[in-house]
């Protein structure tokens, strides 16, 4: 077999591509916005986030659990300064 290694298929959600890691998704296994650190096959490592860094830890998530948000451009709210629509802390 005579097959090139340097194709790289875009990984995708769905028939939506994957944008450059890491990225803010929304995960079943958690009530907010995680960031997905890297994305293997039908798995992913997600970091769950919180107000306080030293709280954040990694997991795995299967990829068919993860829902890309739409594009948009983060604006905290006043009060907690997570965004409405990704709820990324964005302070």
């Amino acid at each position: 077999m005579n097959e090139s290694k340097n194709n790289h298929e875009t990984p995708t959600f769905g028939n939506v591509p994957l944008p450059a890691v890491p990225f803010m998704a929304k995960w079943k296994g958690h009530y907010g916005a995680v960031k997905v650190k890297s994305v293997n096959g039908d798995k992913a490592i997600v970091e769950i986030r919180f107000a306080d860094p030293y709280l954040n830890y990694e997991k795995e998530a299967n990829t068919k659990d993860l829902e890309l948000y739409p594009e948009h451009n983060c604006i905290p709210d006043s009060f907690n300064g997570h965004c409405p629509v990704c709820g990324r802390y964005c302070r």
